[in-house]
């Protein structure tokens, strides 16, 4: 258990790694800038770790038969949704270290709202990325944003705040 700066974790695009489908980042300097006085990063990019490779065909979520899987933009037979799901569960041990996550906004395994899904034909924002889904449910008071919601001072400061606060119920437990 760290005693010292809270851990986060932190989608690994938003850490300046190329690990998005083609090849990009999503830095947020200003944002690392104004946790890194306060917080260490973790980065976590579960479809590199899935095996999916830079560059590497889109993915995103439809609902089939009433269950919401995480497929290929192009090749419908690509279905990552139980190996992100069961990457999330075997990443537990690494989880019960963080204070906070940050996720990557609107992606199909990280996104923590308004990811789109595709059902019944209708675009929809109503999903949460499979891994951040999976990831919540185990650890339901760990407090999550995703980037878009940092952007405020108010926010970010709101997030901070709950982060200590869960780093120090941690620390009593």
């Amino acid at each position: 258990m760290n005693l010292g700066q809270p851990i986060i974790g932190m989608s690994s695009c938003l850490l300046g790694q190329a690990v998005r489908y083609d090849g990009s980042d999503k830095n947020q300097p200003d944002l690392l800038a104004a946790l890194s006085e306060h917080f260490q990063f973790q980065a976590y990019c579960p479809e590199m770790a899935i095996g999916l490779g830079v560059p590497r065909e889109p993915i995103h979520l439809v609902e089939r038969d009433g269950q919401i899987r995480c497929v290929g933009t192009q090749t419908a037979s690509l279905d990552v949704t139980d190996a992100l799901q069961q990457l999330a569960q075997q990443h537990y041990a690494q989880h019960l270290q963080l204070s906070g996550y940050i996720f990557k906004r609107g992606s199909p395994s990280c996104g923590s709202r308004k990811v789109k899904l595709i059902k019944n034909q209708q675009l929809q924002r109503t999903a949460v990325g499979l891994y951040a889904e999976k990831l919540m449910a185990n650890f339901p008071q760990l407090p999550v944003a995703d980037e878009d919601q940092l952007q405020q001072a108010e926010q970010r400061d709101q997030f901070i705040a709950a982060v200590y606060a869960y780093h120090r119920s941690k620390l009593q437990s």
